[in-house]
């Protein structure tokens, strides 16, 4: 007859008694504790929004935007880690056409700090009466009220903000002739004219007109038009003249 060797069970602890548990309900504890001061702490709710870097706009404006952009789905939090910057950032360049980028940062504990780069105005496009301030891309940014000493485009079509006006390859060429007309000669320009075949430029103290090529070098042109005006106009004295036409190999008068 087999005899059964039964075997003493141990005991095992309540899982509450475990050091595993309590380690692991300490760190739960800390976790949410954690979230709790970083979220709901009144160290860190927004006290200060602060932009910088205007120059055309209103900062002002900007910081007020900002401040009613403070919500997350159906309440308002004034938490700087909540806030949600790129929401931000995109409804600044929206609503604000000479905003080229906006950066806003979180300065710790309670400061918002927005860092605005404007569009730089290189040319302005008039269509009769009305002139807006383009940037280096032929953007129309924003209207230009006080006639300033930019650059003018001229062209025979209503224009309007927030469009591109010009391409970037015309604008250049156009800011490359204004650069060497003014390196190499005398004469101040009124307003550029786009046409079809070539470049028109009216002048500000004389009557008569300038002609470019688009193709051909810029700086070749003008030198060319400085040695005409030195040998042939010595003392300025253009008479009747119309117009002088720089795109070919030979220059032509009118």
């Amino acid at each position: 007859m087999k005899v059964r060797k039964y075997k003493r069970k141990k005991k095992t602890k309540p899982f509450y008694k475990r050091k595993f548990f309590w380690l692991s309900f300490l760190g739960v504890v800390l976790f949410l504790g954690l979230i709790y001061f970083f979220l709901f702490s009144p160290i860190f709710e927004i006290k200060q929004i602060k932009a910088q870097g205007c120059d055309f706009l209103d900062c002002s404006q900007l910081e007020k935007i900002v401040e009613s952009q403070r919500r997350i789905l159906f309440f308002t939090t004034n938490n700087i880690f909540l806030f949600n910057r790129k929401k931000s950032e995109a409804k600044l360049a929206k609503s604000f056409l000479p905003i080229k980028e906006v950066v806003a940062k979180r300065k710790l504990p309670n400061k918002l700090l927005l860092e605005v780069v404007e569009r730089k105005p290189k040319a302005q496009v008039c269509f009769e009466d009305s002139c807006f301030m383009i940037d280096k891309t032929g953007f129309a940014f924003r209207k230009n009220e006080d006639a300033s000493e930019l650059l003018s485009i001229c062209v025979d079509r209503d224009i309007s903000l927030g469009s591109n006006l010009l391409s970037t390859e015309i604008l250049n060429i156009i800011l490359e002739i204004e650069q060497n007309l003014n390196d190499k000669t005398i004469l101040k320009t009124k307003c550029y004219y786009i046409l079809e075949d070539k470049i028109k430029v009216t002048l500000k103290d004389y009557n008569f007109s300038l002609y470019f090529s688009k193709e051909k070098d810029v700086a070749l042109q003008v030198s060319d038009l400085e040695l005409l005006l030195k040998n042939k106009f010595p003392e300025e004295q253009f008479g009747d003249l119309d117009y002088i036409d720089l795109r070919f190999d030979k220059i032509f008068l009118k």
